[in-house]
């Protein structure tokens, strides 16, 4: 019996486990995908950026360059599979009707995250202007800042047009100048121009698609605003009105109730003063 009542509850909380799982989403899952896999990816950043101090150069010949190459190529190849888990997510949560919360808040950021991992190992290497990458995080953070309050107060808004093509846009163009651009940038300075141009062309995309969403965002917390701080609303549900309402009954029940008393007194009295007349 005891061992059929174990078997019980261990199928019960498989069982249990199975459906959370469900619940959550195969898109969720892959956002949390993105996020795990720039765990190594940070970490072999590190690593190419302690080697650089000894020379470990993206393409020269010598030992110490040839390992750097290795964990760039790693770091290359695991930031193409989390932006096509980026693709994946999105289109499994409209086909399956997933749409979460969970996806709507977490989906963005881990997108931010590898994009600016991608975006300062590029940086570190040469190949991105730093200028470009500061102001790409200074977006992102304003943008998820909005994001994130306004996910608080229950305003969602959804992606448009312009930030999809900016999102696909700086993909792509940091894809192509990590596997270019270590070779490019010492044949001339000007490649480094030309390959940086597309994603100069995604950072104003991504101002302009920040504002957009901003705009969206305030109006949506301010539409909100005259809801929570309705005055009907508070009297109806026990407020401030009802409980001076409350206030004004209690004070004149307790005078009624003190005006009975020295009636009642004073009838007493009378009545105490007949039956001692003699």
């Amino acid at each position: 019996m005891k061992n059929k009542a174990k078997k019980n509850t261990i199928e019960r909380s498989v069982q249990n486990m199975q459906s959370k799982s469900k619940s959550f989403g195969k898109a969720n899952w892959l956002t949390v995908t993105r996020l795990i896999l720039m765990v190594p990816f940070i970490l072999f950043t590190i690593v190419i950026s302690a080697l650089r101090f000894h020379g470990g150069f993206i393409g020269a010949g010598n030992t110490v360059s040839i390992v750097s190459t290795v964990f760039y190529a790693f770091c290359v190849a695991i930031f193409i599979v989390a932006m096509v888990t980026d693709l994946l997510d999105g289109y499994i949560a409209r086909k399956t009707k997933t749409v979460s919360t969970f996806g709507k808040i977490f989906d963005p950021i881990a997108d931010k995250v590898a994009t600016a991992s991608m975006m300062i190992l590029l940086g570190m290497v040469n190949v991105v202007y730093f200028s470009l990458i500061i102001l790409f995080i200074v977006r992102d953070i304003i943008v998820d800042g909005c994001r994130i309050y306004a996910a608080r107060k229950n305003v969602q808004v959804e992606a448009n047009t312009l930030g999809k093509v900016k999102t696909l846009l700086v993909s792509i163009s940091l894809i192509v100048i990590a596997i270019l651009g270590p070779y490019l940038i010492t044949l001339n300075f000007y490649w480094l121009i030309l390959l940086n141009a597309p994603l100069m062309a995604g950072l104003v995309l991504a101002w302009w698609s920040g504002i957009v969403y901003v705009k969206k965002y305030i109006s949506g917390i301010l539409s909100e605003m005259p809801k929570m701080d309705r005055p009907d609303s508070k009297s109806k549900d026990g407020g401030e009105d009802s409980d001076l309402d409350d206030e004004e009954k209690n004070e004149d029940f307790t005078e009624a109730s003190d005006t009975s008393k020295i009636k009642d007194d004073k009838d007493k009295t009378i009545d105490f003063s007949k039956t001692n007349i003699f």
